[in-house]
């Protein structure tokens, strides 16, 4: 594959594993925003425990078991020493492989968990009360998929599928809602990757009714970036990797310098945060 094609699936496999609360709350859940700020903090132990909580307390809600996949993939690529990769932009480090073996119990979880979201989510995508809660929760179980089977078993075609249903998915939410800002992560991303691709198959992408413009990707992961919730750390993680690809230093680091001093615990932000320094 070559080092456009395995970005462009790295893109699509990463960039839809997302965090979200119900319905772009301006007050998510408590129990789910302290998962995910634990998630974004590194602390994997704490924000299982908000998750579990939140689960019991909502049984019904499929986001609950989404979010648990995700930090279930999150707390494997952790000990796998591969979170670090989506912050390069040389590709050998990119598509590095994971130090260590994966764990089967840790893939047999996180495949029941996002099974069981569909299983829940599915009836609910019809219900106008439910609606947007249930997209959200399918695009971040298809998320969790498309990056175990990318950057965990390398699987980086078979990844980009998931990650498309994924995009299906958060643009039928922003049809629903304009205003839930934490999904225009997803048009921002395809936006970018398919300005990326090659003429020939960049012009088939467009026929099919996907974006390609660098700018509206940019001004797309901004919106998130600037108005989102929970969501908010993760596409300010992806803003600064497109400013990188775009050789923005200047921009990029500003944006890493605010995830580092906003999650002092995250010795990954830390570490890169003081790479673009100098």
């Amino acid at each position: 594959m070559t080092h456009t094609g395995r970005f462009v699936s790295c893109l699509l496999a990463v960039s839809f594993v997302v965090f979200s609360a119900n319905a772009q709350a301006s007050t998510p859940d408590p129990e789910l925003s302290a998962g995910f700020q634990a998630m974004y903090s590194l602390d994997f132990v704490s924000s299982e425990r908000h998750l579990a909580t939140y689960v019991h307390q909502k049984p019904d809600d499929p986001l609950g078991y989404a979010a648990q996949a995700a930090c279930v993939l999150f707390t494997e690529l952790n000990r796998l020493k591969a979170l670090d990769a989506e912050f390069y932009v040389d590709d050998k480090k990119l598509f590095a492989d994971p130090s260590g073996t994966p764990d089967p119990a840790a893939k047999k979880r996180l495949l029941e968990l996002t099974e069981h979201t569909r299983q829940l989510a599915d009836p609910l995508k019809s219900r106008e009360t439910s609606r947007e809660n249930a997209l959200f929760a399918l695009a971040l179980a298809n998320g969790v998929e498309a990056d175990y089977m990318f950057l965990i078993e390398k699987r980086r075609l078979a990844a980009a599928k998931p990650g498309v249903k994924g995009y299906e998915a958060a643009k039928q939410l922003l049809e629903t809602n304009p205003e839930f800002f934490d999904a225009y992560i997803w048009t921002g991303v395809t936006n970018y990757v398919v300005a990326t691709l090659p003429m020939p198959i960049r012009w088939v992408a467009r026929l099919r009714g996907y974006p390609a413009s660098k700018e509206d990707a940019v001004g797309n992961l901004k919106l998130a970036a600037e108005n989102g919730t929970l969501l908010k750390p993760y596409a300010k993680i992806l803003l600064a990797v497109t400013y990188l690809r775009e050789n923005k230093k200047a921009a990029a680091q500003t944006v890493i310098a605010e995830l580092s001093t906003e999650f002092p615990t995250n010795s990954l932000f830390a570490k890169h945060a003081s790479r673009l320094a100098h």
